[in-house]
């Protein structure tokens, strides 16, 4: 686990104090990584640890899902409650589809409703 946190120090106390960003509307960043050393989730934290949206991103959490091959399987955003929520380019989750030989030729692109909004592919040469 890794922490990016914003603090100011609280010269009555004499200690840092964690404090929010208001731009943004977050005090911390919580990233997770798995066993493999894989980013498993980002998480947005208020003063006390709490999940909180992101005022720019529009997600309080996102999680990353891997396949068998350990290749990018989906990206999923998440609200504070962590139910699936739409980025504000309209899709709330990213699907990688990849080839018999385990390269990336397609992406899926859900909305929080799990229905497709749009749908890439490169063909691989």
């Amino acid at each position: 686990m890794v922490w990016d946190a914003y603090y100011i120090f609280d010269d009555e106390k004499k200690q840092l104090q964690r404090v929010k960003r208001k731009d943004v509307g977050y005090s911390a960043i919580q990233y997770v990584y798995g066993e493999q050393g894989k980013r498993e989730s980002k998480q947005y934290l208020d003063e006390d640890g709490n999940l909180v949206m992101h005022k720019e991103n529009g997600y309080a959490e996102c999680r990353w899902f891997y396949n068998e091959m350990g290749q990018l399987e989906y990206i999923q955003y998440l609200d504070e409650n962590q139910e699936p929520i739409n980025k504000p380019e309209g899709y709330a989750k990213k699907e990688y589809i990849y080839n018999a030989g385990g390269n990336n030729v397609d992406w899926i692109w859900y909305d929080s409703s799990g229905n497709e909004v749009m749908r890439k592919y490169t063909p691989f040469w």
